[in-house]
C-alpha cells in the first residue's frame, strides 16, 4: 500500500514537471500587440471663423471664438514592431472630442471689451494613424509620435448675444483631413497592463459650411485645434 502511495506521488510529481516543461517550451515572446482606452481633457485653441455672405460680400463676418474646456474619449490598438526592437510602433485610433462655445472676442478685426456671449458647441469625430518612437526597456516608456487620419467634425447651431440683438447661424457637419503630434510617458503598472500619461495637439484646418446667418446664406470657414491631457490604460500581448 505505501509502495502504491508513493509510487502515485512520484507519478503526480513527473506529471508536474512534464507539463511545467511543456508550458515552458510554449512560451514565446510577447506579440507587442496592444489595445487601450483613452480619456481626458481637451483645451481648444481660439476658434477663427470666417462667414461669406453669399449674395453681399459687405456683410462678411470675421470671429475669434474662445472655446471652453472640453473631453476627449477614445480607444486604440498598436503593435510595437519586433523588427525594431519594439522602438517603432504603428497605432490605430479613435477619438471623440466635445467642447463648448463660450464667447466671441474679436468680431471683424475688432476687439470686443467684455466678448460677445456664444451659445454653441464641437463634436468631433477623430480617425487616426499613429506612428510612435518609443523607449522599450525599463518599466517607464518616454514616447513621442505623430498621426494623420480623417475628422467628422460636427458644428452646432451658434447663437450670439449682444445687448440689442441676437444673431442665430447654423451648424453642419463636414469631414475633413486631420493631423496630431503626441508625447508622453508609458509605465508597466501590472503585468500586461500599461498605464500612460500623455499629451497631443490636434488640428483639423480648412473646414468649409454652407449654412445661414440670420436667415442669409452663408459659407462658414474655421481650423479647430485643440490641447488634450489624457489618462490611458493598455492590455499587452
Amino acid at each position: 500500500m505505501k509502495k502504491m502511495m508513493l509510487l502515485s506521488i512520484l507519478f503526480c510529481l513527473l506529471l508536474a514537471f512534464a507539463q511545467d516543461g511543456f508550458a515552458q517550451n510554449k512560451k514565446t515572446e510577447p506579440l507587442g500587440l496592444y489595445i487601450g482606452l483613452i480619456g481626458g481633457s481637451s483645451l481648444p485653441d481660439d476658434m477663427r471663423t470666417r462667414s461669406e455672405d453669399i449674395a453681399d460680400l459687405s456683410l462678411n463676418a470675421n470671429t475669434d471664438t474662445v472655446m471652453k474646456p472640453g473631453y476627449l474619449l477614445g480607444v486604440k490598438a498598436g503593435w510595437q514592431t519586433f523588427f525594431t526592437k519594439k522602438i517603432l510602433a504603428v497605432e490605430l485610433e479613435y477619438n471623440h472630442l466635445n467642447s463648448r462655445m463660450e464667447k466671441w472676442t474679436k468680431l471683424n478685426g475688432i476687439e470686443q471689451e467684455t466678448g460677445i456671449p456664444v451659445d454653441g458647441k464641437v463634436g468631433i469625430h477623430l480617425f487616426m494613424a499613429n506612428l510612435l518612437a518609443r523607449y522599450p526597456g525599463g518599466i517607464v516608456h518616454p514616447y513621442i509620435g505623430a498621426g494623420a487620419g480623417y475628422a467628422i467634425f460636427k458644428l452646432s447651431d451658434m447663437t450670439a448675444y449682444n445687448e440689442t440683438s441676437m444673431i442665430r447661424i447654423t451648424g453642419g457637419t463636414q469631414g475633413a483631413a486631420a493631423y496630431q503630434l503626441t508625447a508622453g510617458v508609458d509605465f508597466d503598472a501590472w503585468k500586461n497592463v500599461v498605464i500612460g500619461l500623455g499629451y497631443k495637439f490636434v488640428y483639423v484646418p480648412n473646414l468649409s459650411f454652407d449654412n445661414t446667418r440670420a436667415g442669409r446664406p452663408v459659407q462658414t470657414e474655421l481650423d479647430y485645434g485643440a490641447h488634450n491631457f489624457l489618462l490611458s490604460v493598455c492590455l499587452t500581448f
